[in-house]
């Protein structure tokens, strides 16, 4: 499925290397807490209207609390954690990961409001990094907004995703052979909910794992280090 997303609107990620260092197989790294960054949209002015910076330092449901890689030589398991999950909010992550091909993969995972008596429903695609505009070119919408780009899913039997509001964590699993089999991983997430408001405004707040360092521009998060393969037979 061909899926084409309007970007640029907010300021861009950055492309970071951790500073933990990666054992085989396994990897984790905390984040603080408190630091998830908010923004309110406005249509006014026309064309491409107003973000201004909202205090988000409350939302529990979308700040990052701790990343854990396992790459075994089937599947590659990425944990979440987060400060406390709003069973009542939806949200949406997005999951990168680097491999040594020249461009990495997006895990995207969407979950909605749980009801009373059922649980949030959640959907995970996975597809191919798009390739990211220069944000030093012209916006190529025709109001100058952003920059357009496409995104192509790919099918992945397999590709699983858990939801523990219990435990504030989500937990994404996918086999290696979705990811071409990488003798490595690196992994960055991004966390993202919205408020709808009046008249076409909304606030938006996001939270990544990691610290962006000063001066770094980039349209993706903070990545972890390379965390390789376990050992034994590779999943071919």
């Amino acid at each position: 499925m061909l899926r084409v997303t309007l970007i640029g609107l907010m300021a861009p990620f950055v492309l970071i290397a951790a500073a933990q260092s990666a054992q085989a197989e396994r990897w984790h790294g905390a984040d603080p807490g408190g630091d998830v960054i908010g923004s309110h949209y406005d249509p006014a002015p026309e064309p491409c209207g107003t973000f201004t910076d909202v205090d988000g330092s409350t939302d529990t449901n979308d700040d990052i609390t701790d990343l854990t890689v396992r790459h075994t030589r089937k599947v590659v398991t990425i944990t979440v954690g987060f400060e406390d999950l709003d069973p009542t909010l939806e949200q949406y992550l997005t999951i990168h990961v680097g491999t040594p091909l020249l461009r990495g993969w997006s895990i995207d995972v969407s979950r909605s409001p749980a009801g009373k008596s059922r649980p949030p429903k959640v959907t995970t695609d996975l597809s191919k990094e798009p390739r990211f505009p220069d944000p030093t070119d012209p916006p190529d919408d025709p109001d100058g907004c952003g920059w357009f780009t496409s995104v192509i899913d790919v099918s992945c039997r397999r590709l699983h995703t858990d939801v523990d509001l219990d435990a504030d964590l989500v937990r994404v699993s996918v086999p290696r052979t979705c990811l071409r089999n990488p003798p490595w991983v690196r992994v960055g997430v991004t966390s993202t909910g919205f408020v709808n408001g009046a008249d076409q405004t909304f606030s938006v707040f996001y939270d990544w794992w990691g610290t962006p360092e000063e001066g770094e521009s980039s349209w993706l998060p903070p990545l972890s280090p390379p965390v390789p393969a376990g050992p034994g037979p590779q999943n071919g």
